[in-house]
């Protein structure tokens, strides 16, 4: 479970961030013509990000459940201004840029060897598709090796440590395929990338390969035999690495669900999620651990 000293910590990180990214920000803020009374706020921007970020870290799975229950009562010594809730979602979609430019600093340069991969994102159950209107200029019906679905698609590439190199968001539709290139640009991805068999294409390999990219992947059943080099053979027997990783998000973080009722709240929601994931790996000093699920003794 997380400590006193683990928030404290945690907060001096993005408090830090925050204060120096702020300044730039607020300079590049796009003007509507219309004259809006910013006031300042009694809770600040690092203390909103901290506290999307501390439900994914603390195991939350109802924000609303976390701050009334838990924020409010508990971590007021550490917030004193904590709003009210419904004035803090509508302070939240504040965060949506610091989160963004945060999890960017995060990401690590590829070593040599990393691994490619893409995982659903529902927003609603296949039963209420045609019903749904939330999300319907962004989602999109797409398919898994287990069903059908209608969301978004995350797509992950990690090094082999499971540490973050880059990411992108797609409609579910979308081909695993089309978004390497966005992959590419976003992180700094070197040498080998492995992937399963989603990402077979002899155009595809040679557009990466044109990148400077060894796009690794197995072959299908029916497919000509091909020479593989031993190590690289091997490598392809890790890609559990990425599917940890998604483990991870899904089942320990809270980044899948269909209760979101704004795209703020679905980014805030995805963002703070890759945040965590990147902040409770052991490569942080801090080494801030999140709850897991307590194993059930069996008779």
């Amino acid at each position: 479970m997380p400590t006193p000293h683990d928030i404290t910590a945690f907060f001096c990180l993005i408090d830090d961030f925050c204060g120096e990214i702020q300044p730039h920000i607020e300079q590049h803020l796009i003007k509507h013509g219309t004259i809006k009374r910013r006031r300042a706020t009694g809770i600040h921007i690092s203390e909103i990000v901290t506290l999307l970020i501390w439900f994914q870290v603390a195991g939350g799975r109802n924000f609303k459940s976390f701050y009334l229950n838990w924020a409010q009562p508990y971590l007021s010594d550490f917030f004193p201004n904590l709003p009210s809730y419904s004035r803090f979602i509508e302070l939240a979609g504040r965060a949506k840029i610091y989160l963004f430019l945060l999890i960017e600093s995060l990401k690590q340069p590829s070593s040599g060897i990393a691994f490619v991969d893409a995982t659903a994102l529902k927003v609603c159950h296949n039963k209420r598709i045609y019903s749904h209107k939330m999300f319907k200029d962004i989602a999109g019906r797409g398919k898994t090796s287990v069903d059908w679905f209608y969301g978004l698609k995350l797509h992950l590439v990690c090094d082999h440590v499971g540490r973050l190199v880059s990411y992108s968001l797609t409609a579910g539709h979308v081909d695993d395929r089309q978004a390497l290139p966005q992959l590419y640009a976003s992180g700094e991805i070197l040498g080998k990338l492995f992937g399963d068999r989603g990402y077979l294409g002899k155009n595809w390999k040679q557009m990466m390969s044109d990148l400077g990219v060894d796009l690794m992947t197995r072959l299908r059943r029916k497919m000509k035999p091909q020479t593989i080099d031993p190590f690289d053979e091997a490598v392809l027997r890790k890609r559990g690495i990425i599917e940890c990783a998604f483990n991870r998000m899904k089942h320990i973080f809270e980044i899948e669900h269909s209760r979101h009722r704004s795209k703020s709240g679905l980014f805030n929601t995805i963002l703070s999620t890759l945040v965590a994931y990147v902040l409770t790996t052991d490569e942080w000093d801090f080494g801030i651990q999140c709850l897991k699920p307590t194993p059930q003794k069996t008779a």
